[in-house]
């Protein structure tokens, strides 16, 4: 009776080896599968620094190009401004001619 109360327990130990390095085999590929999340997690996290980097740089240029165009509309107020006062003068010099 003893034989086989002990033939029980090392059947039982034996699944329970059995068991345990089934549950370190699937914590081995649960360790290595973190491992790869965590460079994927670090890879994208780069690759959102570079992308909002860029994201920065084509503000400002678009920033530039809003002050090169605000620039660019003044002088050429500035230029009709100046045609309207070169008109002006010829059609007065104009009128000053035919009173002559």
């Amino acid at each position: 009776e003893r034989a086989c109360r002990l033939e029980g327990v090392e059947e039982t130990l034996s699944e329970s080896q059995l068991e345990l390095v089934s549950v370190r085999v699937q914590v081995e590929k649960l360790r290595k599968n973190a491992e790869g999340s965590s460079l994927k997690c670090k890879e994208l996290s780069e690759e959102l620094v570079r992308v909002r980097g860029e994201f920065a740089a084509v503000d400002r240029l678009a920033a530039e190009m809003r002050q090169s165009a605000q620039s660019a509309g003044d002088r050429s107020a500035a230029f009709c401004e100046e045609i309207s006062a070169l008109r002006d003068d010829r059609d007065k010099l104009a009128a000053d001619l035919e009173a002559t």
